[in-house]
């Protein structure tokens, strides 16, 4: 059975000191008759009830504070492993260097060049320019030094006229070099006397420019009567 000063013992304490108080107070004065003496029966049999009620109230056991801490934890392994893999996890995160983002000029810079194929194709089809060529003047016999050939004696008597075609081959030097007879005449008088004849003549050489070069020239040498 519970009683309400086991539960308040400072309520308790308190109650005995304000009766104490009281008690002193009316020792001090006069008694006042019958009344009185019977107040102070009362008030003495009333102290020493709540007296024995505070005396009576044992402290309470450490056992009911025990009850009221709370539990100790079951099983603190695992939230020590926690707490190891976490310290782990966190230096780990740490030694990861720290890139720079990449930006936008540096994915260009990056990237690999695309190939130029078809403007180098264009490049390539397109034709190059050369530089016109030199006018080529083409040689031709020098008539100051180019005399006539002999006309053959039994083919005038006989009033026989012709003409040969000769292919000379004109050094730069204006020398002939190689004669030969392009077309005949039909008569071979005719033909040995041209072949004869231009073998002393001079040319005027083809030129490129202002230079001189070797070609080959055709004229014609006409055996006429007058």
């Amino acid at each position: 059975m519970n009683f309400p000063g086991r539960r308040h013992p400072a309520a308790a304490a308190l109650c005995v000191l304000l009766h104490a108080a009281l008690l002193l107070a009316f020792l001090q004065q006069k008694p006042r008759g019958h009344a009185a003496q019977q107040e102070v029966t009362a008030i003495m049999l009333v102290l020493p009830a709540v007296a024995r009620q505070a005396h009576a109230r044992p402290p309470k056991p450490e056992a009911r504070r025990a009850k009221a801490l709370p539990a100790p934890a079951a099983n603190p392994a695992p939230l020590l492993a926690r707490t190891a893999v976490a310290a782990t996890a966190a230096p780990a995160a740490q030694a990861a260097p720290d890139l720079p983002p990449a930006t936008a000029a540096d994915a260009g810079a990056q990237a690999p060049a695309a190939p130029q194929l078809p403007l180098q194709a264009a490049v390539a089809a397109a034709p190059v320019a050369k530089p016109e060529p030199a006018p080529v003047q083409m040689a031709r016999p020098d008539h100051a030094h180019s005399p006539q050939p002999e006309y053959p004696m039994a083919l005038r008597e006989l009033g026989v006229q012709g003409t040969v075609l000769l292919r000379v081959w004109v050094e730069p030097d204006g020398r002939p070099g190689d004669i030969r007879l392009a077309r005949s005449s039909g008569q071979r008088l005719f033909d040995d006397a041209a072949l004869r004849a231009v073998r002393s003549w001079r040319f005027l050489p083809a030129r490129a420019g202002e230079q001189a070069i070797a070609s080959w020239v055709e004229f014609p040498i006409r055996f006429n009567l007058i």
